[in-house]
């Protein structure tokens, strides 16, 4: 209480002063508030004035909107699939199957996540060395820089999430028994109360997909910076880019990027700007790192003979 409400002595005169001192104060201590273009700061406050006494509490809604959106769109997707995709009988179970797969479901769901696991970090494995090998092809270099971590993350764990129960599936009716297989597919559909196989083969093709497509995309992204110059590599590119060293025009070491709102986001850089007006920055597509590669920076000095810019950040959109 004592963090949330402030009493202050005003006259009338003063009060809105005081009142956007206190707002300022609180959106510092409690975290809530937006900052607008101008770097103000803007709370939700109920205000209460009372004589000479003001009483402010601020009001944090977004904490509570997350936690029920998320029940919430999970409910209407659960309904939208039982309306329009409902369990279809392929073949009737009966009571013996009915008690018998309650307890196998245990195991399916296990051999699940091991397969959903197997293929998260196979795919991730196989795009990471597509990456590498993409890049081999560039001339000997001295030092290459390739894709964060991140980039290729994303299409394994949405693929595991929407394949692991299909290959799951398949796997039960090549290796085992098909019958068996399909009479445990009815039960399991029936119990969920909509197709799960039609559901998840749904989501493959909407998210899955797209995301796989986009990270096939990213393949060609790296940077090989050899003795004559720089061999750059861009999403969707099947040819690389070559700079040489006598295309560079400015060589600048950068603190961060700059923001809409004027604030500094820490992410040190060697940046080189070339004769086409065209820059390239060290920390493009990878992991975020403290500082910058010092051993980069003086090859990439002696390669050019050009001086070195020190700035904190180059300006918003630029």
């Amino acid at each position: 209480m004592s963090q949330s409400r402030e009493f202050c002595s005003v006259q009338w005169k003063g009060r809105l002063q005081t009142l956007q001192s206190f707002s300022l104060r609180g959106v510092g201590r409690s975290g809530l508030g937006l900052r607008s273009g101008m770097g103000r700061c803007k709370a939700i406050e109920a205000v209460h004035v009372h004589k000479r006494q003001c009483y402010a509490f601020p009001v944090n809604i977004s904490g509570g909107i997350g936690r029920v959106a998320i029940p919430v769109a999970v409910a209407v997707a659960f309904s939208l699939a039982r309306r329009y995709m409902p369990a279809s009988e392929l073949q009737r179970v009966n009571k013996s199957d009915t008690s018998r797969f309650s307890q196998l479901q245990w195991l399916v769901g296990g051999t699940m996540v091991a397969v959903g696991v197997s293929f998260g970090f196979a795919s991730y494995a196989l795009l990471v060395w597509a990456n590498r090998a993409w890049a081999s092809r560039d001339a000997a270099s001295v030092f290459q820089l390739l894709p964060g971590h991140s980039t290729w993350f994303f299409f394994p764990f949405f693929g595991a999430i929407c394949l692991a129960w299909e290959m799951t599936l398949r796997l039960w009716i090549v290796f085992g028994n098909a019958s068996q297989a399909r009479l445990y597919e009815s039960w399991s559909n029936a119990k969920t109360g909509f197709n799960a196989t039609r559901v998840l083969r749904l989501m493959a093709l909407v998210i899955a997909a797209p995301i796989g497509l986009l990270t096939l995309l990213a393949v060609p992204i790296h940077t090989s910076i050899g003795i004559e110059g720089l061999t750059i590599g861009h999403f969707g590119a099947i040819s690389s880019r070559f700079y040489s060293y006598s295309d560079v025009r400015e060589i600048t070491v950068t603190k961060g990027n700059r923001l809409r709102d004027g604030s500094l986001q820490r992410r040190p850089a060697i940046v080189l700007e070339f004769a086409d007006g065209k820059r390239w920055s060290s920390a493009d597509d990878r992991d975020p790192q403290d500082s910058i590669d010092q051993s980069l920076l003086n090859f990439l000095q002696s390669r050019t003979e050009l001086p070195i810019s020190y700035i904190d950040a180059f300006p918003f959109g630029t």
